[in-house]
């Protein structure tokens, strides 16, 4: 008598495919999670920079331009900003 004629080959290759199935299933949600885990990291990296290079940007450009010394003679001369 050969295996697949009393139904255990088909039970073997029923949960083979099942095992196949439920792993991919497994794989592509674990790599989703990664990748949700991964943009929320980017987008929270990208946010602080650009804090703190708009943060650097006006100190730079206030010192530069000169704009902070005309601020302090307009408060000086008793005019509003």
């Amino acid at each position: 008598m050969r295996e697949s004629d009393d139904g255990k080959g088909r039970d073997n290759i029923l949960r083979s495919t099942v095992r196949l199935r439920v792993a991919k299933l497994a794989h592509v949600a674990e790599r989703v999670g990664l990748a949700m885990v991964g943009a929320s990291c980017g987008l929270f990296v990208a946010v602080g920079a650009s804090h703190a290079s708009i943060e650097t940007l006006r100190s730079v450009l206030i010192d530069r331009a000169g704009i902070n010394q005309k601020f302090k003679a307009g408060q000086a001369r008793g005019e509003s900003p």
